[in-house]
């Protein structure tokens, strides 16, 4: 089980295991998540509270959070990084770090705008946590066209994968007021399989290629058929 290979990893990284115990581990069926704490011995017991319900007790928690304490700004950063990729179960995680004293606010400043960019290229993050680090960059004044140039292709992308109108209206906004320029034809597909007419007319409006072709070969004049709703095919 889950919580047995944790315990088994503790009394590993405690013993300072070496590769030959990490092989026996390995051949052991260990889950993946977990083999890949043992090469990163310094998150030793904080690692295991982020994977594994059965460390996030009060003892183990005070544990932690004195761990965190010494740990350095890019392990911070690392662990921190962790909880926002996992995407589904994030918020749990980014709110038992929290507890912790490690937080978005928490990480040094001259790190955030490297931990941003890290985070938007990965394209696996939760739409509505990368509007809040979004949002958390603006407060802090730290967006730039170097910064957002060389992260819009990721948040576009992630945003048409959300399929999400907020998203994709906000991250829109935020590139066009630095001058990025954006192609708006890929998001036109998520845009019509919402239904949402007048964002469609917007994104066209904008310059929107509506020959656009998706990965699956659907062009947006497809999938409004598909829908049956004649205003959009229009």
């Amino acid at each position: 089980s889950p919580s047995a290979q944790a315990m088994i990893l503790q009394c590993a990284v405690e013993k300072g295991a070496d590769k030959s115990v990490i092989k026996a581990l390995e051949g052991m069926g260990l889950k993946d998540s977990a083999y890949k704490l043992l090469k990163f011995p310094r998150l030793n017991y904080l690692a295991y509270g982020l994977n594994f319900d059965l460390f996030k007790s009060e003892k183990i928690s005070k544990i932690l959070k004195t761990q965190l304490k010494k740990f350095s700004e890019e392990d911070r950063c690392l662990l921190l990084s962790r909880a926002y990729e996992l995407n589904e179960n994030a918020n749990g995680e980014i709110e038992y770090l929290n507890t912790l004293g490690l937080s978005f606010e928490s990480i040094d400043d001259e790190y955030k705008e490297s931990f941003f960019e890290y985070i938007a290229n990965r394209k696996i993050i939760n739409p509505e946590l990368l509007l809040d680090l979004l949002e958390k960059m603006k407060e802090k004044e730290m967006l730039t066209k170097e910064l957002l140039e060389s992260t819009h292709e990721s948040l576009l992308d992630i945003a048409k994968k959300a399929g999400d109108i907020q998203t994709m209206r906000t991250v829109i906004s935020t590139l066009t007021l630095w001058g990025i320029e954006v192609e708006y034809g890929p998001l036109l597909l998520p845009a019509i399989g919402k239904g949402e007419k007048e964002f469609v007319k917007e994104l066209l409006s904008r310059g929107a290629n509506p020959n656009t072709i998706s990965d699956t070969g659907m062009r947006p004049i497809h999938l409004a058929c598909m829908r049956g709703d004649l205003e959009l095919t229009k």
